[in-house]
């Protein structure tokens, strides 16, 4: 497998040992590739294909923003006697 890579060592793609691939790529075998789609592999790092969180800190606060505003609106739910069963119905869980 060839894993199609940015200048960054970002994984944009995975393609067939017979495709042609444009640089930067790097060429594994299929049990790194098996293991590389186990984790989410999305970078490549000194000789690793890792999962590393690539959101801008601006995203990452806006992630938690929406957990903490989620979290707040089911306490919500809970103080007016919504039942969990009630309340994973409104929220789709």
């Amino acid at each position: 497998m060839i894993a199609k890579l940015d200048t960054n060592g970002v994984l944009l793609g995975w393609y067939l040992d017979t495709d042609t691939v444009e640089e930067p790529k790097v060429t594994v075998t299929q049990e790194v590739w098996q293991q590389a789609l186990e984790i989410n592999a999305n970078k490549y790092v000194d000789g690793n294909l890792v999962f590393e969180d690539l959101r801008t800190d601006e995203q990452k606060a806006n992630d938690n923003d929406k957990i903490a505003n989620r979290e707040s609106g089911i306490a919500k739910l809970k103080e007016l006697g919504l039942t969990d069963a009630q309340i994973n119905a409104l929220v789709g869980e």
